[in-house]
């Protein structure tokens, strides 16, 4: 699991973003994105990305 904050200034990039991490399906099991704020011409958010197990493995390996 991984957890990022994050800043951006175009609010749309939240989803932008999010949604690039859940097409990499072979490598993401889960994608939640929480604490979206609005201030002062920026979002900041917080995204945690679950990865699959096995997909991590499979990367280790091939190193």
């Amino acid at each position: 699991m991984l957890e990022v904050e994050a800043k951006t200034t175009r609010p749309e990039d939240v989803g932008t973003f999010e949604q690039a991490l859940r097409t990499e399906s072979t490598l993401i099991s889960k994608t939640e994105t929480r604490d979206l704020r609005a201030r002062d011409g920026n979002t900041t958010f917080t995204i945690t990305i679950t990865f699959r197990a096995d997909a991590l493995r499979k990367a280790a390996k091939s190193e």
